[in-house]
């Protein structure tokens, strides 16, 4: 197969299973080195690319095993094989491990825990659709027996859920939308996507029906309900968020703020919007507005978080956001990161 065909087939399978990517590179890399130095051991190996000897001998039998290399008393040898397989998978790993690369860039710019960069597609539906499989994959990682999930609306966690697998081991998880109703796309809707992923993952969901933005008055209508307000006193315990990262502008046309108001908030500087809170780029909250969802305490204090954005206009919301909770895992795509990367570097 020639190397188009080759680097096609596993772009497909690095959609259905981004977790490959880092194991991909670890073991094209070792593969590489035993070509550029015949005869090593695994401890030359382990100090020359800075990884532990256990993990260079796991993958040695690995490597081993499928004869892409051979392995003597004297050390070890490239078989034809293996250098077939470098060659063909060259330009794969160059793009791949550039993401990777641009992840590590992020991180170190924003300090935050762990990002991810997926590529940006030619139309948005592929970016967003490549951003949800990424996000989807390591939210079934980190989920546990017995996690409160909450999650939030919009296009981009709609094809996290698209992309989620179904389960059948996890039957006391919960999933509740971690905010009311925003908009008129009901698909897009919270309640609709928590349903989604609580139907893919055999788990029970809470239902929040209720729009985002109401009155005193119908909130108290709404409390005076056992059942919602059990509901709501749910999201004060939340295990797990999974959401998208919104800029201040859209979300205040969204939430139907005149434009008196908006042109106010935006005066201030306001870049990014999370439950109801306006943040400037410096993470400073510049106005909030009464809210149906978790409370901005709780958004600071929730155990395990994944934010998911892409574009280069999303690039300020998400610095802004970053540095709210710098411990979240972070999915971008290719083009927002390297907005961010200059908006640090050279933004005012």
């Amino acid at each position: 197969m020639g190397q188009n065909g080759v680097s096609m087939n596993l772009e497909f399978l690095m959609e259905f299973v981004p977790e490959l990517q880092d194991l991909f590179i670890k073991r094209y890399e070792i593969l590489k080195f035993i070509s550029k130095n015949e005869r090593a051991g695994r401890r030359t190996i382990a100090q020359g690319m800075n990884i532990s000897e256990r993990v260079v001998r796991d993958e040695i039998e690995k490597l081993k095993a499928q004869n892409f290399i051979s392995v003597s008393s004297s050390g070890m040898r490239i078989e034809e094989k293996g250098k077939r397989f470098l060659n063909e998978l060259s330009s794969f790993y160059r793009e791949i491990n550039s993401q990777r690369s641009l992840g590590i860039e992020i991180e170190k710019l924003l300090g935050v825990k762990k990002v991810f960069v997926v590529e940006s597609g030619i139309e948005h539906s592929e970016t967003v659709k490549n951003l949800g499989a990424q996000a989807a994959s390591i939210f079934e990682t980190i989920i546990s027996e017995g996690d409160l999930i909450g999650v939030t609306g919009g296009e981009t966690i709609y094809c996290v859920s698209e992309s989620i697998t179904s389960k059948v081991d996890r039957l006391d998880v919960t999933v509740i939308p971690a905010r009311g109703s925003v908009g008129s796309q009901a698909r897009f809707q919270a309640n609709t996507i928590a349903s989604r992923i609580a139907n893919k993952l055999n788990a029970k969901l809470q239902l929040l029906p209720i729009p985002e933005t109401v009155s005193k008055q119908a909130m108290e209508i709404f409390l005076s309900d056992s059942e919602m307000r059990e509901a709501y006193e749910m999201l004060k315990s939340l295990d797990v968020l999974l959401f998208g990262i919104g800029r201040a502008d859209v979300m205040l046309a969204r939430r139907g703020i005149n434009e008196e108001k908006s042109s106010e908030v935006l005066n201030c500087g306001a870049v990014s919007e999370a439950f109801g809170n306006y943040f400037n780029l410096k993470g400073e909250r510049v106005y909030s507005q009464e809210s149906v969802g978790i409370s901005l305490d709780k958004f600071l204090s929730i155990p395990k978080i994944i934010g998911v954005a892409g574009g280069v206009e999303k690039a300020q919301a998400i610095i802004s956001i970053s540095t709210l909770r710098p411990d979240m895992v972070l999915v971008i795509d290719e083009s927002a990161a390297h907005e961010i990367i200059k908006e640090v570097n050279y933004g005012s």
